[in-house]
């Protein structure tokens, strides 16, 4: 028969763990299945873009891998074992190493999409600066998590780990915050354009938001019950969070297209002079209002022709977002 503190230590070290892994798992799967409408579908991105996807893929994979190996040793081979589960496993402290750079490609992302949208070099210096300073520090908790024999010395990184975790929250906050702030002011109060800023701010809200939460749970969890390791919970999915979010903020691309185009059927527009324009149905494209000054006669206040063929070539002219009449080619990341 087990004994009460036997029973107490699995509940509050191998029930943690296992759930934080099925919980990963199951991301991991949202995260595939976003991985493939990417390369199923025509980007018109660059190299590295694409080559960091393909990084992110490899380590979500290996990582999830190396988790479902982690809890055959304690469910199976550490099996009737108790003292196996005070020996961390190798996935155990790679999981901070995987989460700390699945961060920074996220942040590094983010934070190029901050300086598109602002053109603020200062600003993107800095963050960039932070972002890579973190990274830095996630490495090192990750060396000395290496050199952990047991998992209760994990109490002496308590510092280390907080600074890591603090830092990649108010990063998290910041980039959210400015491009907020950005995409709010640009609101330009036509439907069809506020329906895209809308859907950015929503990509912004949940990349800063879903990380950030687990983050602080995992860091209170940490400080108040270290003696356990009921902050694997919500620790081990954290890097697979900055995955699904980030893809989603690329694949939304797509999203917003269709949303463009279901509100902009063929439409005939007619301007005050008579002239009519009709907007294509497969490509997207934005009116631009300018102010024409028009010369008139004194005495019968009719245009000029020379006046009306100039209104004639202003009023009718759009700016094509994609660059290509193909429905199914996206522009590339920073377009939107």
């Amino acid at each position: 028969m087990t004994s009460p503190i036997i029973n107490q230590l699995v509940i509050e070290n191998l029930g943690p763990v296992l759930l934080g892994i099925c919980i990963n798992t199951y991301v991991y799967g949202l995260a595939t299945y976003q991985y493939g409408s990417y390369f199923c579908t025509k980007f018109e991105d660059p190299l590295w873009i694409k080559s960091t996807v393909i990084s992110l893929f490899c380590l979500d994979t290996v990582h999830s891998a190396a988790l479902v190996w982690m809890a055959w040793v304690y469910l199976i081979l550490g099996y009737n074992d108790p003292v196996s589960l005070m020996r961390p496993v190798w996935p155990y402290p790679l999981t901070i190493a995987v989460t700390a750079l699945t961060a920074f490609l996220t942040q590094f992302f983010l934070s190029y999409r901050v300086y598109r949208l602002t053109k603020g070099k200062l600003w993107y210096a800095g963050i960039m600066s932070a972002v890579t300073s973190t990274l830095g520090l996630g490495f090192v908790v990750t060396v000395k998590a290496w050199q952990v024999k047991v998992t209760t010395e994990l109490f002496a990184l308590r510092p280390y780990i907080a600074a890591w975790l603090g830092l990649e929250m108010g990063l998290d906050i910041i980039i959210c915050g400015v491009l907020l702030y950005t995409l709010s002011n640009s609101r330009a109060g036509f439907s069809g354009s506020d329906t895209v800023i809308k859907r950015l701010t929503r990509a912004a809200v949940q990349t800063g938001a879903l990380p950030g939460v687990f983050a602080v749970v995992t860091l209170i969890l940490f400080f108040t019950k270290s003696h356990t390791q009921l902050y694997s919970l919500t620790g081990i999915p954290i890097s697979r969070l900055y995955s699904t979010t980030l893809m989603d903020t690329i694949l939304c691309r797509g999203e917003l297209r269709d949303m463009i185009q279901s509100q902009r059927d063929p439409t005939t527009v007619q301007n005050s002079f008579g002239v009519t324009s009709t907007l294509a149905q497969n490509s997207i494209q934005l009116h631009i209002q300018k102010e024409i000054r028009v010369e008139r006669d004194d005495t019968k206040l009719i245009p000029s022709p020379k006046c009306l063929k100039k209104h004639k070539e202003r009023s009718t002219s759009v700016v094509n977002l994609s660059g290509s009449t193909d429905s199914k080619t996206y522009p590339p990341f920073h377009a939107y």
